[in-house]
């Protein structure tokens, strides 16, 4: 990531012009002030929309932030760098406490409670396979196993051996297998092992 060399090179950059008084404090102020504003607005709309509070209260957490940096810049105080390091962080600490800061998470189903279900009843070391769409990054680390997604004739041919399975209830219908034992379920997942590892 090229993020810590960009920001001390800003922040180098900044340090000079602070010293050598050639700083901007009109332009610097009022960009705050802006972003203050968007981000109270970006937080009543993402509270209205998502009902979510922790995400309304980072974003006026951000709001009082930028509002005091700006404030303090105008004033020319050396302290509006406290208040926005220590601001931000407050900020960033709220926005981490939610669920929202990994939209995957959440994308089209919640990935935790299926990830306790396969961490909770399989082995290490054991793949397991899916019907959903794709495969689910969090959900292989969540659980701590690898998750993988497969077709409906590949997960077919997995079920005549030993495999574990995580099917859609909708789908376990569709499957007929008479060898399967039901390990658990949760929201819309049957989560089974089938043939000879059966205990």
């Amino acid at each position: 990531p090229l993020y810590p060399f960009f920001s001390l090179g800003i922040a180098a950059y900044l340090s000079q012009r602070w010293v050598s008084k050639k700083y901007d404090f009109q332009f610097f102020s009022t960009s705050l002030l802006i972003g203050s504003l968007a981000t109270l607005g970006g937080g009543i709309y993402l509270f209205i929309e998502e009902g979510k509070i922790i995400l309304l209260m980072t974003a006026i957490a951000i709001f009082i932030t930028l509002l005091l940096t700006a404030l303090k810049i105008r004033q020319k105080s050396p302290k509006s760098v406290t208040i926005l390091v220590v601001g931000l962080y407050i900020s960033l600490g709220l926005f981490l406490n939610s669920n929202s800061w990994i939209w995957e998470l959440n994308e089209a189903f919640p990935v935790k409670p299926v990830a306790a279900l396969i961490r909770n009843n399989t082995p290490l070391n054991n793949i397991i396979y899916t019907d959903f769409s794709y495969s689910r990054p969090s959900l292989d680390f969540y659980s701590d196993r690898q998750v993988l997604a497969e077709s409906k004739e590949n997960l077919q041919k997995l079920a005549a051996s030993s495999s574990y399975l995580l099917l859609d209830k909708h789908n376990f219908q569709q499957f007929k297998l008479s060898n399967a034992k039901i390990l658990g379920e949760v929201q819309n997942f049957i989560l089974i092992l089938t043939s000879d590892n059966q205990n």
